[in-house]
């Protein structure tokens, strides 16, 4: 008896994408339009199960992470699941669709004190792969791309003052000839 309710109770509450109660099959065009961030990103840190993960940020495809790590959480605080619950692994690169908590009703379950950024088995959210860079929309950001802008600006700096250097050196050669 043990054994049948033990069995019951891991397929209710396993999370995976076949199981869960999704209205539509993941697809990455239409969350691309749907979610708020969209983001390649390694989980350097795991909870909850490896339901909550943290991400060090390598392209934000949409949206603004505010930092170059994100959580976020693909289920309910510990102690509860749902059939919608997505788990992570760590070390894994994934292309994540994350959902904005900090400006509306919440999510469909309880994220948790200070949770901004959801998840769910019902995204597209999946490991990265090369042949998902064909969704890249148009220019993105990276952490590679700001340290390359950085350069830009710092080296377009040192140009325009050598050249105002050079100017002040030939209008003063001028003035004394």
């Amino acid at each position: 008896m043990t054994t049948a309710v033990v069995a019951i109770i891991g397929v209710v509450f396993t999370g995976s994408t076949a199981e869960a109660s999704c209205f539509r099959p993941p697809d990455v065009e239409a969350d691309l339009v749907s979610s708020d961030l969209v983001f390649v990103g390694l989980v350097t840190e795991l909870a909850n199960e490896n339901r909550w993960a943290v991400f060090r940020l390598e392209e934000v495809w949409k949206g603004d992470p505010g930092g170059d790590r994100v959580e976020v959480r693909a289920g309910p605080g510990p102690r509860a699941a749902t059939s919608n619950d997505r788990t992570y692994v760590a070390g894994e690169r994934y292309l994540v669709f994350a959902s904005d908590l900090s400006g509306g009703p919440g999510a469909w379950f309880d994220s948790g004190e200070g949770a901004r950024w959801v998840d769910s088995a019902c995204s597209a959210t999946r490991p990265y792969e090369s042949s998902l860079g064909r969704f890249r929309p148009g220019p993105v950001s990276s952490e590679s791309g700001s340290s390359v802008a950085t350069a830009v600006i710092v080296g377009a700096v040192v140009i325009l003052a050598a050249g105002a250097m050079v100017a002040v050196v030939l209008r003063r050669r001028s003035r004394a000839g």
